[in-house]
């Protein structure tokens, strides 16, 4: 019994030991992160260093500046990401985070880092389909080839913090950031949350990911824009009654209604619509 105590001790022990040593890993790679990309705050000098906006503004993360040199540099350095990531606050932007890529060949994984390998995700299509919201969803088949180099991609919130985790892909904390509400001081619900990301939608995303998602008619699309219009212009007219966001009811209200206008308004995509809302 002694034996299996001091096993028990001894083996604690070492899963802490363990455990520390990838925080320690952690924390460095992310304080070379913000070393190498302070002066990209300023999105002048990110521009003059070659960065270049790729796609719209994700809810859950942000905007996409894509240094092409550092892609086919291809070489994995915490202080020198391949794309950095901004979010608009107030008409301005402000970095909120940095990717890093890797061209990896059939049989090839990621680069070791602090990350865990399951926080990187796999991109397979032009820069034009990349842009497209849906291209990032997990396990999305692509027409890539055979043989083709796949472009695997790792978030890290570097400049924003992410309670899901500095490598976790999705940052929920960036809707509320954008109104300048400190999301470490407040617990919303998700319907919220997604409420706060379709009132500061400015780039159609959501529209965007609909219309990809289920390939509508002419028909469909000028009721799918609409309807999603109504719902945006109904959850920002709840924020700026309540910038604040004490009572977050009705912009949470503001998005569940919004799926059940789409899927009364296209009974036929009603499955297809709870699943992309599930994603979403």
């Amino acid at each position: 019994m002694r034996r299996i105590a001091i096993l028990l001790v001894v083996g604690a022990v070492k899963l802490a030991g363990a455990q520390s040593g990838s925080d320690d890993a952690t924390a460095r790679m992310l304080s070379a992160a913000r070393e190498g990309t302070a002066r990209y705050r300023s999105l002048d000098s990110a521009i003059a260093a070659g960065f270049k906006r790729v796609g719209v503004e994700f809810p859950a993360m942000g905007e996409h500046w894509v240094n092409l040199a550092r892609v086919l540099e291809n070489r994995f350095d915490p202080a020198r990401p391949s794309v950095l990531t901004y979010i608009t606050e107030g008409g301005r932007r402000r970095l909120a985070g940095v990717a890093y890529t890797a061209l990896l060949t059939e049989g090839e994984r990621p680069p070791n880092s602090a990350a865990p390998q399951t926080d990187w995700h796999e991109h397979n299509g032009s820069v034009a389909e990349e842009s497209l919201p849906l291209h990032h969803a997990a396990g999305m088949a692509t027409d890539a080839g055979p043989g083709a180099p796949r472009l695997s991609i790792l978030h890290a919130w570097v400049w924003l913090s992410n309670p899901a985790g500095p490598f976790v892909t999705d940052n929920w904390t960036l809707p509320l950031a954008r109104l300048g509400i400190d999301a470490s001081h407040r617990t919303l619900s998700p319907d919220a949350i997604r409420g706060v990301s379709l009132a500061n939608d400015d780039a159609s995303y959501y529209e965007q990911t609909i219309e990809t998602s289920l390939a509508p008619s002419d028909v469909e699309l000028k009721l799918i824009r609409n309807i999603v219009a109504r719902h945006r212009a109904a959850a920002r007219a709840e924020v700026r009654k309540d910038p604040e966001l004490r009572d977050a009811s009705r912009v949470a209200a503001a998005w569940t209604s919004l799926w059940d206008d789409l899927e009364k308004s296209l009974p036929h995509d009603g499955a297809a619509l709870q699943s992309l809302r599930a994603w979403l």
